[in-house]
């Protein structure tokens, strides 16, 4: 059994409010847009993304840093899977994104940093060919799930809710 059921709270996400105010966003921007409502000075603001920056930097020959970027592991981290997307420091110029060396993590860190990536794939393989198992064991390797029989019923409700968008599953 995992830790992070003691160290988050398992009040849940409230999807109703999020999807309130998703809706409400979205009414506002078609507004501005219809010419409805002016454009209000706190309708823009930088995302804090970085994607353009990044792609400014290639475009124009420009050499930056990057705190985070995602990339394939390929050695940046010594100690987890070659084909994991790890999120790194990097230099970015006309030939792209450079990931920069991290090394080794500690074992312990590295540990659970495998258990996530083999999550992701086994998701993503579930995903593909539709199957269930591969998507049930992704389950039961999450910290979070407490038992086999919430994984399965989870499992279940999550493919129902989701079956339009997951028609290989069933």
């Amino acid at each position: 059994m995992g830790f992070a059921g003691d160290t988050q709270p398992l009040s849940g996400y409230d999807f109703a409010a999020h999807a309130a105010r998703h809706a409400a966003r979205w009414q506002h921007v078609r507004a501005v847009a219809d010419g409805a409502l002016p454009v209000a000075p706190g309708d823009v603001h930088p995302s804090g993304q970085r994607a353009i920056p990044i792609i400014a930097a290639i475009m124009h020959g420009l050499s930056q840093t990057e705190l985070a970027v995602n990339l394939p592991n390929a050695g940046l981290i010594d100690n987890l899977p070659a084909d994991a997307i790890v999120e790194v420091p990097a230099t970015v110029n006309a030939s792209g994104l450079h990931g920069m060396a991290a090394g080794a993590l500690p074992r312990g860190l590295a540990a659970m940093m495998r258990r996530e990536v083999d999550i992701q794939q086994l998701t993503v393989a579930a995903a593909v060919n539709g199957d269930r198992k591969l998507a049930l064991q992704a389950l039961l390797l999450d910290p979070t799930v407490r038992s086999y029989a919430q994984a399965t019923h989870m499992l279940d409700e999550l493919l129902d809710a989701q079956r339009a968008y997951l028609p290989q599953f069933f």
